[in-house]
């Protein structure tokens, strides 16, 4: 299914987030705030529901609503499945600013739960059935989310990260090697003692901190994050969602990762408790947009959401 994009034209809605009742099914451009910022965000409504569950979906470090990683597609099989889901950019990217400041330790789990109130502001959907699909980091920020907040019934956990400084420093070692990984960390600590004094942090390209990462060049998608504060690095080095899993029990989780690994997949279901469903997709870190096995993944998907959010 790939969804009509519709924008609200009823009198005074403002981008449907005034009148919470005038969206019909399909594709919907929509604003929130959390913490006084406008949050920019697309809400999917299926077809022949009366007030549908519906899910939040959380992108990637660096990543934006509609990046290449197959969100827009997840949107279009849940809503075949009778699920509306709310995908938004997180805090400093895509259309949601300040452009680079990208804090997943604190600010993004309040992102979610903001976009959890304003899902439940919506006379169209359950509010009682709410759920949050992640990636990556994006995934950490969703079990962090529902560790604070008992209204996120279940949570979906793709390629999870829940330990922030693990992550990085196995891919500065792997890629750069300890002393890389050393003068990031010594990059970071000069940081941190500079905005204590001055309020101000570098900027440097997102590289520098996810080595590996692709650059901005002309040919990429401009909404990902090309540059990104060393304040942002900081975050997820202290970004650890995993000490708080367990408290998401007795609520659902699903952990799904790929064969070749990568992630914190086996960290986290261990941490979880009960219940909780360890999958392997043949699907690739980068997502579930262009495999060819992305199909099966949002259908696996699609029918565990049904299950758990009946």
């Amino acid at each position: 299914m790939e969804p009509t994009v519709r924008h609200c034209e009823t009198a005074g809605c403002g981008g449907c987030a005034g009148t919470r009742a005038c969206m019909g099914p399909g594709e919907h451009d929509v604003t929130f705030f959390s913490s006084g910022e406008k949050r920019a965000a697309t809400l999917t409504l299926p077809r022949d529901a009366t007030r549908p569950a519906a899910a939040i979906l959380v992108h990637d470090f660096g990543g934006h609503r509609n990046a290449p990683v197959g969100f827009a597609r997840l949107a279009g099989s849940l809503a075949e499945g009778g699920i509306a889901s709310l995908r938004f950019d997180l805090q400093g990217c895509g259309e949601s600013g300040p452009v680079g400041v990208v804090c997943p330790t604190g600010p993004w789990a309040e992102d979610v739960l903001a976009a959890a109130s304003f899902a439940e502001s919506l006379e169209c959907l359950d509010p009682c059935r709410l759920a949050v699909i992640g990636l990556g980091v994006g995934a950490g920020v969703a079990v962090e989310a529902a560790a604070m907040d008992e209204r996120i019934r279940s949570v979906v956990a793709f390629f999870p990260v829940v330990d922030g400084r693990a992550w990085l420093r196995g891919l500065w070692e792997t890629m750069l090697g300890d002393g890389a990984w050393e003068g990031f960390l010594g990059a970071v600590e000069e940081d941190r003692r500079d905005r204590a004094a001055t309020g101000d942090s570098r900027i440097v390209p997102i590289e520098d901190i996810i080595p590996g990462d692709r650059a901005n060049g002309p040919d990429s998608d401009p909404h990902l994050t090309s540059h990104a504060y060393l304040s942002s690095a900081d975050s997820l080095l202290r970004f650890r969602p995993v000490r708080v899993a367990r408290c998401i029990a007795p609520r659902p989780v699903c952990v799904v990762t790929g064969p070749s690994g990568g992630d914190q997949a086996g960290v986290l279901h261990g941490a979880l408790g009960e219940p909780r469903e360890l999958h392997t997709a043949d699907v690739g870190r980068c997502g579930f947009g262009e495999s060819t096995a992305d199909g099966p993944v949002r259908a696996l998907v699609a029918e565990w959401l049904r299950g758990v959010l009946r």
